[in-house]
Parts: C-alpha cells; sequence; structure tokens
C-alpha cells in the first residue's frame, strides 16, 4: 500500500499535483502569449493593420462599440437613386422647413433698412427658394445672406469714400481756377443756370445719379465751367435793382458767402440752418438780380 503524507496525499498524488501545476503554468503561458499577439488570428491583411492600433481585444471592443453608438445618431445623405420622401425625411433630420418662407433671415445691422425695398425682398424671396430647393439648413442660409450683405455695405462704403475723395479732388481743380470767393460764387452760377432749366427737378436728379471720373456729373468741373458761364451770362441779362455798383458788388459777395456758409451746413448735417442761409440768399438774389425765383434754392444740383 502507498505511504500518504501529512495532507493524505500519496506520492503518486503528489507527482499528479506537481505535473497538473506545471501544466496550468504552461497554458497560462500560452494565455498570456496569445493575449500579446491577439491579432495573429486575423487573416485579412487591411484588419490586422487596423488592429495594431488597439493593445488588447478590450480596447478594439470599446472602440467598436463607441462607433456603433455615434453611427446610430448620424444623418447620413440618401443615396443617388433615393425617392423624395427619404429626401424629405433627410431635410427634416437637418431642419429645412417645410416651405421656403419657413426660413427666418435677419439681415445684419447695416443692411436692416434694405428690408423695407421691394426689389430687395423679391431677391430674397427668390434666394429662399432656391435654398429650399437645395435642401439647405436655416443655418447654412443665414450665413450666407449676411455674409453678401456684411460685403454688399463694405463695397457701397468704400465707393462712396471713393466718391467723396475724387469729388474733393475735383474741386480742388476749380478753386485753384476760382480762388478766395469766386469758386462758390461760380458754383452758384451754375446752379441758378441748371435750376433756370429744370423746373420738375430731372435734370437735378439726372446730374446727381450720372458720375464721370468717379464725380457726379453736377460736381464735375467740365459742367461747372460751362453752366457758371450761363450763369453769368443770365445775370448780365437781368436789371440790377442795387445802389450803385459799390452795393452791387457787396450784395454779390453776401450771396456768394451766404450760398457757401449753406452748403457748408449741410455738410455738417444742420438742414434747419442751411434752408435758413438759402432763404436770406434767395431773397437777397431777388431783390439783385429781379422778380425770378430760384427753383429748388435749397436742393443741391452742383
Amino acid at each position: 500500500m502507498a505511504e500518504r503524507d501529512a495532507s493524505g496525499l500519496t506520492d503518486e498524488d503528489q507527482d499528479a499535483r506537481g505535473s497538473s501545476s506545471e501544466g496550468a503554468a504552461q497554458d497560462g503561458r500560452s494565455g498570456a502569449a496569445l493575449a500579446e499577439d491577439w491579432r495573429a488570428s486575423i487573416e485579412n491583411r487591411d484588419h490586422r493593420t487596423f488592429a495594431e492600433r488597439f493593445p488588447s481585444v478590450g480596447d478594439a471592443v470599446a472602440f467598436a462599440y463607441d462607433q456603433r453608438q455615434k453611427l446610430s445618431t448620424a444623418i447620413r445623405p440618401p443615396g443617388k437613386d433615393a425617392g423624395p420622401e427619404e429626401l424629405a425625411a433627410f431635410h427634416r433630420k437637418l431642419g429645412v422647413p417645410e416651405t421656403a418662407a419657413g426660413y427666418d433671415i435677419a439681415l445684419p445691422a447695416e443692411a436692416a433698412a434694405l428690408a423695407e425695398n421691394e426689389a430687395v425682398r423679391g431677391r430674397l424671396d427668390r434666394f429662399r427658394a432656391a435654398m429650399h430647393a437645395a435642401g439647405a439648413p436655416p443655418a447654412t442660409v443665414q450665413q450666407a445672406v449676411s455674409w453678401f450683405f456684411e460685403e454688399t455695405a463694405a463695397e457701397q462704403v468704400a465707393i462712396e469714400k471713393a466718391q467723396v475723395a475724387a469729388t474733393e479732388a475735383q474741386r480742388d481743380v476749380l478753386r485753384q481756377e476760382w480762388p478766395g470767393d469766386e469758386f462758390a460764387r461760380n458754383a452758384e452760377f451754375a446752379q441758378r443756370a441748371a435750376r433756370a432749366f429744370d423746373p420738375d427737378g430731372r435734370f437735378a436728379e439726372f446730374l446727381e445719379n450720372r458720375k464721370l471720373d468717379g464725380v457726379a456729373l453736377g460736381d464735375h468741373p467740365a459742367f461747372l465751367r460751362v453752366f457758371a458761364a450761363i450763369g453769368r451770362g443770365m445775370t448780365e441779362d437781368r436789371p440790377r435793382l442795387g445802389s450803385g455798383e459799390h452795393g452791387v458788388a457787396q450784395n454779390e459777395a453776401r450771396i456768394a458767402t451766404l450760398t457757401r456758409e449753406a452748403h457748408d451746413a449741410l455738410d455738417r448735417g444742420d438742414k434747419e440752418t442751411a434752408e435758413r442761409l438759402f432763404a436770406e440768399r434767395d431773397a437777397l438774389d431777388k431783390k439783385l438780380h429781379g422778380s425770378g425765383a430760384i427753383v429748388g434754392s435749397g436742393e443741391r444740383v452742383a
């Protein structure tokens, strides 16, 4: 009979236990080696290369689960053969309104006044229709409108600054030709001539809206030279009611001064002062040159 040790195990039992422990240790080493090289069983080369990003199977599973969660809530565009219902469902997910009128477009502050312009409103309506047909989300439509009007406003400011600079440059040319009060006086002659042949104001509008060399025609030296000569000729044909040549000269100088001060007031935005100065000037002109009224005396022509 085999002898038993203190634990009650025979020598054969001890040998078997030792063999089992050794086998378990070997199996453990094999498991560790397999864990370290868990990608070895992946046959597809691209899959195995992708798996090398993850140190363990657990990391790969966690990544796959996270991607599945993201895909379950992702908005996937329909295929090229998608029907109207599928496209409509996709657009709803993007927040596209049911109709083009559903786009609530806000114009930038610098362009808000344009919303009252009928032509601008029509253009915005056509833009809404085009964006709705394209399935554009509201945020995209708003961004496009804001960018367009901001760019347009900036361009308009640049154009206006360029026109002011060009006008001043042309005026400087005439100021050299007509020094001192002569510039204001000749400008008034030009205005007087233009108003005399413009009872309905259409010619004044034409002069203001047509540009030459970036300058309104009414401010261009070519116009001012010709119409100043016409205005002087018209003045010479009128009977003078002043008291002597000295009085006439003084009144002419006063008219030129009032004209200059009135335009300065307009430039400052002081319309009330400008109108008062124009009225005083027109009254003096009427007294000096006759009873013919100056049409549109408060309106800038040249």
